[in-house]
């Protein structure tokens, strides 16, 4: 944490809070008007930092945001997340956030989407041989 530059927190910290604010204001509109939108899925992504604390500023970072989840990371820096719609998905897996960490740790970052190949514990046939549950099942999200 001895790392982080004061005036780059604060300016971190104001650019997360308005993309909470958004965020809630987004998954309350949804909750109340248009569920419809709602489209759970977990996406991996490998966000890898010289700083292990840097990990974990994207974990909470990414958490703190409504309708997003952050599930696991592991020490290579991959990242499993719950998101609740797509556009929330999209959002997250544009980058924005990592490379803002990154620059918030006077770091870089290696940021990529993960295949079905490289995500630890998951075999790459996609659980063939289960039926497909109707409606709201949690999609994973792969690199294409």
């Amino acid at each position: 944490m001895r790392k982080i530059n004061p005036i780059r927190f604060i300016i971190y910290f104001f650019w997360l809070s308005v993309r909470i604010v958004r965020s809630a204001v987004y998954v309350s509109r949804i909750a109340l008007l248009d569920n419809e939108l709602v489209d759970p899925s977990v996406v991996w992504f490998r966000a890898d930092y010289d700083n292990p604390a840097a990990c974990s500023m994207l974990a909470g970072s990414i958490s703190l945001r409504p309708g997003t989840l952050t599930i696991d990371y592991t020490n290579d820096g991959i990242f499993s997340v719950h998101t609740l719609t797509r556009e929330l998905r999209e959002n997250l897996l544009d980058g924005s956030m990592q490379v803002k960490v990154a620059w918030l740790y006077g770091d870089a970052v290696d940021f990529r989407l993960l295949g079905p190949d490289e995500i630890p514990g998951q075999k790459a046939s996609g659980g063939a041989g289960r039926k497909k549950k109707r409606n709201r099942r949690k999609k994973k999200i792969y690199a294409e």
